[in-house]
């Protein structure tokens, strides 16, 4: 067996061929299994030390192999070194491993997983033993030797090994982590935030978690506390989860429903930071408010019931979920007041906001007094009134209580009265104005004689053959119509009047060519005159010689 074993050992087939292959390994498998009856032997006469080996006819035999047959694990070991590509075709692998297990040899069996890169036959064999420690072990241990196509080992294991050894797990799984330009992390970069990736849409050049949690779900849910095995009660697939979340940006919705669920059934504290934080929110909102309102945690509904627009289930919940303490606070008005009252929402209009401050008012009236209900009032900063919340009051309530109340409001309704008696006051008088402006423009008139002049090109009125004429009854000036347009045009126009800076407010209005400019004053002593006469000489041809 000593010249098989060298035989066998020697790597005297370079380049061997498909029929020499299948022979080294049928020489393999003899050998293992010589090797194999031979310690069986040893091990039977040891059992029976009364046994005479001199009429053992495989005594010499023993002599003689026991230098070569001493250790199979070791024997193995150099077998694997030397035609490992043999031990990695899976038949011949499985057909030694079951050789071995048959003849008991478990912890050589291990050895050769172990040796071999077998770590599902390992954890297999643990976990069929409930030696759940060790075969957390071995996946942790193989974490930095597993590649990332290969890490599924973790996703069928964990769920077994996650109810009795969690806290040794979820270290293990924060500390796998692989390179993060790897092509293979592509599940594990999944659901990550946009900020996580660099400008070229890949993950940064660090390492990152290599484990998907969507795929840890199974797992995750297994988790019972009570089974830490440090004693902690920290409860360790929150803790992993919020890595996930804040630290590598994972952006799964079933990630964040599932972490959502666990923080309103575990840690409330946590619950409330998350709820109200203003990262953006990747959880189902409907979601997280049925498993809010499963596990009681009312107060924790406010800001999803505000996210989700219910605004007046958002306040009754939070008023109704707290009590007043002996000193008369109502926590949940405070809360109510700084969270929703505080800025109008966005969206909404004014009538409707004034509804929520109407609410608040309605649920202070009937938990604490109409006193309290008035500091509502004043809080709202006039979106309500004395008389909006007297509908709610009792006839029973002391007027007393609304003595200060009725004073502001009737002062308020006081100067408010004032103001508008002012302003009606200024109607009638810019109304008179009017009538009076009109009246006289009925008794204005204008006459012309025959011979009557144009003041600007001082012919007569009636020589043009009939053209029109303008006449201002103000000024008594007769001027031909061309002749006004005409200088208006040699003065730019409308536009002049635009460019003036100290024109009368409104003299332009409804002025838009240089007709209706004509209609509106005399060219002679109105603003045309004032224009004009802030016109340089040189740049005046009336002045010309």
């Amino acid at each position: 067996m000593s010249d098989l074993d060298t035989t066998a050992n020697a790597d005297t087939f370079p380049g061997r061929s498909q029929p020499m292959e299948s022979q080294l390994l049928c020489l393999l498998t003899h050998i293992t299994h010589l090797r194999l009856e031979d310690d069986g032997r040893k091990e039977t006469i040891a059992r029976n030390p009364q046994h005479n080996h001199h009429h053992d006819p495989h005594h010499d035999e023993l002599e003689l192999g026991e230098g070569s047959s001493k250790d199979l694990k070791h024997y193995l070991v150099n077998a694997v070194d030397n035609h490992t590509d043999s031990f990695k075709h899976p038949k011949f692998y499985r057909m030694i491993s079951s050789l071995l297990a048959s003849q008991g040899r478990i912890d050589i069996t291990l050895a050769l997983a172990q040796k071999l890169g077998h770590v599902h036959y390992t954890i297999s064999y643990y976990l069929s033993q409930e030696q759940y420690t060790k075969a957390c072990e071995v996946l942790v241990a193989e974490s930095s030797n597993v590649e990332g196509e290969k890490s599924g080992i973790w996703y069928e294991f964990a769920p077994t090994i996650m109810q009795h050894c969690p806290f040794a797990l979820v270290t293990g799984m924060v500390r796998f982590r692989l390179p993060a330009k790897d092509t293979y992390l592509a599940d594990a970069t999944m659901g990550c935030s946009d900020s996580y990736f660099d400008d070229d849409g890949l993950p940064p050049d660090r390492l990152v978690r290599a484990l998907d949690p969507e795929k840890l779900l199974p797992a995750f849910v297994q988790y019972d506390p009570s089974t830490n095995e440090n004693k902690s009660h920290e409860h360790q697939v929150i803790s992993l989860l919020e890595s996930c979340i804040e630290v590598d940006g994972n952006r799964s919705k079933v990630v964040h429903n599932y972490y959502v669920s666990l923080l309103a059934k575990y840690d409330v504290a946590r619950l409330r930071a998350f709820l109200e934080s203003t990262a953006p929110v990747y959880y189902d909102p409907e979601y997280a408010l049925r498993q809010c309102l499963v596990h009681f945690r009312k107060q924790h509904c406010v800001p999803l019931y505000q996210r989700l627009g219910l605004y007046e289930d958002a306040i009754l919940i939070a008023l109704h979920s707290t009590e007043r303490r002996g000193d008369g606070e109502w926590e949940g008005l405070k809360r109510v007041q700084e969270v929703i009252l505080n800025k109008r929402p966005r969206g909404m209009d004014s009538a409707t906001f004034k509804k929520l401050w109407l609410l608040v008012a309605k649920e202070v009236i009937t938990e604490l007094s109409t006193r309290d209900a008035l500091q509502v009032v004043e809080k709202s900063n006039d979106i309500l009134r004395l008389e909006d919340i007297l509908a709610f009051v009792s006839e029973d309530t002391v007027i007393q209580n609304f003595k200060q109340a009725i004073c502001n409001s009737l002062n308020r309704y006081t100067t408010e009265i004032a103001k508008l008696a002012e302003d009606e006051r200024l109607a009638t008088e810019t109304s008179n104005a009017i009538k009076r402006e009109k009246q006289g423009l009925h008794h204005r008139f204008g006459a012309v004689s025959a011979k009557q002049t144009c003041e600007l090109c001082k012919r007569g009125i009636f020589q043009q053959g009939g053209e029109a004429f303008l006449v201002y009854p103000g000024c008594q000036h007769v001027f031909h119509e061309g002749c006004v347009l005409r200088k208006l045009e040699a003065m730019d126009g409308v536009i002049a009047f635009k460019t003036e800076e100290g024109l009368t407010p409104g003299y332009l209005d409804g002025v838009r060519s240089v007709m209706d400019l004509a209609s509106v004053e005399c060219v002679m002593c109105g603003e045309c005159a004032i224009i004009e006469v802030g016109k340089p000489i040189d740049e005046d041809a009336s002045w010309d010689i």
